[in-house]
């Protein structure tokens, strides 16, 4: 069962002895009525009661001798300029291998940046309009008018869309014959039979 997400942190501290003494009092009302945190609780406890007695392994206790040779060698040793600090931690650091490739990206990244941001300006020629673009590329391609080409059209910009749509629309088309159903009544006078 899992305690209650608002008091996991509280029941922990409760269980080293680290909540005041009102909030300690309405956590452990808390705990009467919750199985869950109950439970909890008396698990954070279980764990704290073994690790308070397990006793520390340093049993070696360094001598006074050992600190005041410590120290003086400290004393002792002279300060490394700034710039000279600096160059050995960056080489330290550039020592390890991913460090390094990280840096040799990131370093030709910003090198291929500078470089496209820096170059020369070209002068392009001045473009078409989007309008007119898609009305070539639909005569040129040879599109039939049919929902799929219109379609594919619309899919790259509505814009180009309803140009060729006013464009079809204002076009002057040859004229057709036109059939009804009352010319078909007499298919074989008509030639058609």
């Amino acid at each position: 069962m899992n305690p209650c997400p608002k008091n996991r942190k509280r029941i922990a501290w409760l269980a080293i002895d680290a909540l005041e003494a009102a909030e300690a009092q309405e956590l452990r009302e808390h705990l009467e009525n919750c199985a869950a945190c109950r439970q909890y609780w008396q698990e954070i406890v279980n764990v704290t009661a073994g690790l308070s007695k397990v006793e520390s392994g340093l049993a070696v206790q360094p001598s006074a001798a050992f600190h005041a040779r410590l120290a003086r060698r400290l004393k002792a040793e002279p300060a490394l300029p700034y710039w000279k600090q600096a160059a050995l931690d960056l080489r330290a650091v550039l020592a390890s291998w991913r460090v390094a490739w990280s840096t040799l990206g990131v370093g030709a990244l910003v090198v291929v940046v500078w470089l496209t941001t820096v170059r020369s300006p070209t002068i392009h020629a001045p473009q078409q309009p989007e309008h007119l673009s898609a009305i070539r590329e639909f005569s040129q391609q040879q599109l039939p008018p049919t929902l799929a080409a219109y379609q594919k059209v619309a899919n790259r910009s509505l814009d180009e869309f309803d140009s060729l749509l006013t464009h079809q629309a204002s076009r002057v088309l040859p004229r057709a014959p036109i059939f009804s159903a009352s010319s078909f009544e007499n298919g074989a006078d008509n030639g058609f039979w």
